[in-house]
């Protein structure tokens, strides 16, 4: 691929009812990301929207796009199924609502090169709300720093309290030396109010692994595209 930017590596994503989002929708997620890795495996559990159409349209453009579905039974399963279809050295896991630039990527594949016995690569997280605040760090607490690991046997999630999640290796052994990046994970909210309504509608949800996101009230509020995106290049 001309494109591509991050050899041996495996992006992971899992999606659901993702047409629209803060950060542009789907289409708009594949075209950022997908052309500049080695492989990208995308699992969507459960859409109502059509993102499951447009993702199977999208492969015909980007061969080393993967589609695979698996019944919603919490985040770290999810996961976890996206980790176990990837064929790759390294795993970069993203999110529909989040983006990174190819400069972003340039940066990456240079670490890679530079450390390449390293086990992983901390990444930052930028917070973009529609105000044009940005912010760093995860909002939900309990959630590691976001990585780029090496695809090894005993890699995987976990999540505790229904959304809380972690991610790590068996054995701590396999860690090795950490390498820090300068990458942000650029994170597209929606406004204040409706990032409330998702965290008590759905993440705070007792219905949380009973209902699809699309079912909740405020799922529109959540979904509505951050005026901020038109701020950033990706792809």
């Amino acid at each position: 691929m001309i494109n591509m930017i991050l050899q041996n590596t495996s992006l992971c994503a899992i999606v659901r009812d993702e047409e629209i989002n803060p950060a542009g929708g789907i289409v708009d997620f594949v075209r950022s990301i997908v052309p500049f890795v080695e492989e990208a495996i995308i699992v969507d559990t459960g859409s109502k929207d059509v993102t499951r159409e447009i993702l199977l349209d999208l492969v015909e453009k980007n061969p080393n796009l993967k589609i695979f579905d698996k019944k919603w039974q919490g985040y770290a399963d999810a996961r976890n199924y996206s980790l176990e279809r990837a064929s790759q050295e390294y795993i970069l896991v993203l999110d529909a609502d989040e983006r990174l630039t190819r400069e972003d990527l340039t940066k990456l594949s240079a670490k890679i090169k530079e450390n390449h016995q390293a086990t992983f690569f901390n990444l930052g997280i930028l917070n973009i709300l529609t105000t044009g605040e940005l912010s760093t760090g995860s909002l939900w607490c309990g959630v590691d720093p976001r990585r780029l690991l090496k695809l090894r046997t005993g890699l995987r999630y976990e999540t505790s309290l229904g959304r809380y999640e972690s991610i790590g290796y068996d054995k701590e052994e396999e860690y090795g030396n950490p390498v820090e990046t300068e990458v942000m994970i650029k994170h597209f909210l929606p406004d204040v109010g409706a990032l409330r309504e998702k965290q008590t509608g759905w993440y705070e949800s007792e219905n949380l692994n009973l209902v699809s996101p699309s079912e909740v009230p405020s799922f529109p509020k959540w979904k509505a595209l951050n005026p901020q995106r038109k701020n950033y290049v990706f792809g």
